[in-house]
Parts: C-alpha cells; structure tokens; sequence
C-alpha cells in the first residue's frame, strides 16, 4: 500500500514538473516572438561580428562566372571556370593595407576582418595559402544591397578608417552591360586627424587558372 502511495505521489509531482516546464517554454517562445516582432528589419541589412561567417555576396556579370565577397571583405568561392567550385579560392589572395601616420611606427595588416571560426572547413584547418597568420582588422560591418555591398573596417590601432565598396554592373534591359566578367572593387581611406598621412593598399593574387 506504501508502495502505491509513494508512486502515485511520485507521478503527481513528475506531471507538475512536466506542466512547468511546458509553462516555462511557452513563455520563452512567447517572450522571444515578442521581441521579434518588435526588432524592425532595417535596410540595408547590416552584419557584423559572428554574422559575417557565411556571408558571401556574388561579383560577376550574369552568365560570366562569380566570385563571392565574404563578409570579412575577403575574396572566395571563385567560380569562373563553367562550372560550380564553392570553396575554391587562389592561394595568397589577399588585400593589404599600409599606413604611416605622423612620426608614428608605420601600421599594416591584411585588409580584411579578423579570421572568424569554424577553423575545421579543410583537412589541414586554416592551412597556410592565404597567411591566416598575419595580423587583420578587428572588426567589420557588412552594408548589404544587391547589387553593390558595402564594409566598414574599424581596428582601434589603425589610424585611418578604411571602407570597401564592391559591385559588377547591373543595368536593368542592358544585357551586355550586365553581362561583363568583372569585380569592382572601390576602398575608400579616410584620415580623421590633422596630422598627415601616407597610405597604401595592395593585392597579392596568384593565377586562378
């Protein structure tokens, strides 16, 4: 009789927990429904941080081939050889971007957003074609607006700011405007001091061929 006592109490105090937390999940969808609702999709759409991992916007005339502008500002999925090849990219290809400011000891790094996790995409990790060793930028935001996508680099230690604008042209009812093989990239540096300065960027890019 103590037996049957003591499981029917049991499974009166299992389904209570059951019913709170079923009570507990509906209020978080809830809560998280409301939230989303509330956040207004802006436009253009901006990506910055962890967001920037998958983002690869198409460069490339329409029925041309492409090539992806990641979210970090770097070059990939280069697919220009009449066929699909995501995840094929030349090796060392990479801007850089150097800059002497004032009396100040010359800055440099690649110009791009700092590496971003997953680092196991390839049997050798990051590998070594595109020097992941080298410094980078700190962060990155991603202006996205098909066709022309926007990134504003900011890092503390560069004493610039620096901004890339890159598209390929699309001109509604102009077919062979629209169909020309090319990238557009366009950096834009800014020195927000008084003090001068000198800078430069430059590609480092092997024959995709």
């Amino acid at each position: 009789m103590k037996s049957a006592v003591a499981a029917s109490l049991a499974s009166a105090s299992l389904t209570a927990s059951q019913e709170n937390l079923r009570a507990e999940n509906s209020a978080t969808l809830h809560a998280d429904a409301t939230h989303s609702a509330a956040a207004k999709i802006e436009f253009p759409r901006k990506f910055t941080g962890r967001n920037l991992a998958r983002i690869s916007c198409p460069l490339g005339g329409i029925g041309t081939g492409g090539i992806g502008l990641g979210g970090r500002g770097n070059l990939q999925d280069w697919q220009i050889f009449n066929r699909p090849d995501i995840g094929n990219s030349p090796q060392y290809a990479f801007p850089s971007l150097w800059v002497r400011h004032g009396d100040a000891i010359p800055f440099s790094a690649v110009l791009e957003r700092r590496i971003l996790p997953p680092y196991d995409t390839q049997s050798e990790g990051l590998g070594f074609a595109n020097a992941p060793g080298l410094p980078r930028l700190a962060e990155a935001t991603f202006h996205a607006s098909y066709p022309i996508s926007r990134i504003a680099f900011n890092d503390a230690d560069c004493p610039v700011q620096v901004s890339l604008e890159a598209f390929s042209p699309f001109i509604p009812l102009d077919a062979d405007a629209s169909g020309l093989p090319c990238a557009i990239l366009s950096y834009e540096i800014k020195n927000t001091s008084t003090t001068a300065a000198e800078a430069v960027i430059a590609w480092s890019i092997m024959n995709p061929a």
